[in-house]
């Protein structure tokens, strides 16, 4: 299988498809390149999707080779929708003022 190759195309479960997406994870390849250390601290990943992941994926490229981006990736996400409960916040405290939306 291609490392290019977009993993809602590669034959994953749904569940495993909505573990790697959750974790920005979109390419066979990305996939590849993340160790299982990582891979298995996603809170919905457990041995099971892992060993399913890479059964339908084929084998690693190094399941250990460190991941330089994930901690990053991370951090937009968490800023993001960090981002986005504060400006819920505003509009639920707007409508509860009886403020205009």
């Amino acid at each position: 299988m291609d490392d290019q190759t977009m993993i809602s195309y590669a034959g994953l479960s749904s569940r495993a498809r909505r573990c790697l997406a959750g974790m920005g994870l979109r390419t066979v390849g990305e996939v590849r390149r993340t160790p299982d250390s990582a891979l298995l601290r996603q809170r919905t990943l457990g041995r099971r999707t892992l060993q399913h992941i890479r059964e339908t994926l084929g084998e690693f490229i190094d399941a250990e080779a460190p991941t330089p981006n994930i901690d990053a990736q991370l951090e937009r996400k968490l800023r993001s929708v960090a981002a986005q409960l504060v400006e819920l916040a505003e509009l639920m405290q707007l409508r509860q003022q009886g403020g205009a939306l």
